[in-house]
């Protein structure tokens, strides 16, 4: 199951001392406009549901002025993306990004251990890294991604320095959430590194295994609505 949208997947992840970029959520036109002028332009503008793919199903905008800012909202709420119709939208000034990485966990199959994952490309463009542009390393569930393993994975991407050492903070942080919250995927994408702020996700998203509701539930329970991911 997920958390009801993506604010509820970040705020878990916030949770285990990851980092986003700061964000309001409103539940109709008017408190989404006064947040975006609270915020101040450049303002990004996300539908709030259990799914993946915004970006790509045009849920996601950009707005630069007050005029922008009212077609996005108008636009958003009157949209659906796959069968959730959305009713609150997220509201987060725009970042300047000086590089941007996709970092994710799930379970190798074939292995039966968990894997992260960490791609120099973020956002929708991740689907067309090459492989020599992906570092994956599995890890034992039982004792979880070391810092020190997060940042060779770092390395191998070619990161060096204080950003190194932070992303592999970074990836240790988000496997551990991972495994605490019996997820069977957990990704930051974008992470962006920022130039005064350092590293700050942009959107995550957090899929926790069905059969697991038991164990989370005290967790999960101050997110509000679930939604099954099961058929």
């Amino acid at each position: 199951f997920e958390g009801h949208g993506v604010e509820g997947d970040q705020r878990l992840l916030a949770g285990f001392g990851l980092r986003f970029n700061d964000w309001v959520v409103a539940g109709d036109a008017p408190s989404a406009a006064a947040a975006a002028t609270s915020l101040g332009l450049p303002v990004v503008l996300k539908a709030q549901v259990p799914a993946g793919g915004r970006a790509k199903a045009g849920a996601v905008k950009f707005a630069d002025s007050d005029a922008a800012v009212s077609q996005a909202i108008e636009a958003l709420f009157g949209m659906r993306v796959g069968l959730h119709p959305v009713r609150t939208v997220s509201v987060e000034r725009k970042r300047t990004v000086a590089r941007e990485y996709y970092v994710g966990v799930t379970w190798d199959i074939a292995a039966k251990r968990p894997v992260a994952l960490l791609a120099r490309t973020g956002g929708v463009d991740v689907e067309k890294s090459s492989a020599q542009d992906i570092v994956r390393r599995g890890f034992d569930p039982g004792t979880g991604l070391a810092p020190f393993e997060g940042r060779l994975m770092a390395k191998a991407l070619g990161l060096h320095g204080k950003s190194l050492a932070l992303l592999g903070e970074v990836i240790s942080r988000l496997s551990e959430a991972f495994l605490v919250c019996d997820a069977v995927v957990a990704e930051i994408n974008p992470l962006i590194e920022d130039p005064v702020d350092g590293f700050l996700g942009l959107d995550a998203h957090l899929e926790i295994e069905d059969d697991a509701l038991f164990r989370q539930a005290g967790r999960l329970a101050p997110l509000g609505e679930l939604v099954s991911t099961s058929s």
